[in-house]
């Protein structure tokens, strides 16, 4: 897998122009897919670090990203960050739920706080529970 290598999955353009400069600027390389339903193909192709996941997206919505990128024994170790604005506690807990790594609120996001949480997911172990 390639530790420097991020997945950013987001719909709106100025935000992936963004995202890809400053985590660009922060050393790590960065590919951008605006539709969901071509995501499994670029995890299984790249083996990205971290996936930052919009929910609302073109194509698959990012919940069936999540759920299928889990369900698939070849990318269910991917460490998957959900970037949205459906930030209720409720849903925060529904993407854990489903396997989300972490979560970051688009209305409330800053770069410390994106690259910091890309760095708690990047360094967590996989799973090793067997349930």
């Amino acid at each position: 897998m390639d530790n420097k290598l991020i997945l950013v999955v987001e719909d709106e353009d100025s935000l992936s122009t963004v995202f890809k400069f400053e985590l660009e600027n922060a050393g790590y390389d960065v590919l951008l897919e605006a539709n969901g339903s071509k995501v499994m193909d670029i995890i299984k192709a790249k083996h990205p670090a971290v996936v930052l996941l919009d929910i609302m997206i073109p194509g698959l919505s990012g919940l069936d990203v999540l759920q299928a990128v889990v369900a698939d024994p070849e990318t269910k170790e991917t460490k998957i960050i959900v970037v949205t604005t459906l930030n209720s506690t409720d849903r925060q807990q529904e993407y854990k739920t489903f396997g989300a790594a972490g979560f970051i609120d688009k209305v409330n996001m800053n770069l410390p706080d994106i690259l910091k949480k890309i760095q708690e997911v990047m360094v967590t172990e996989p799973s090793t529970d067997i349930s």
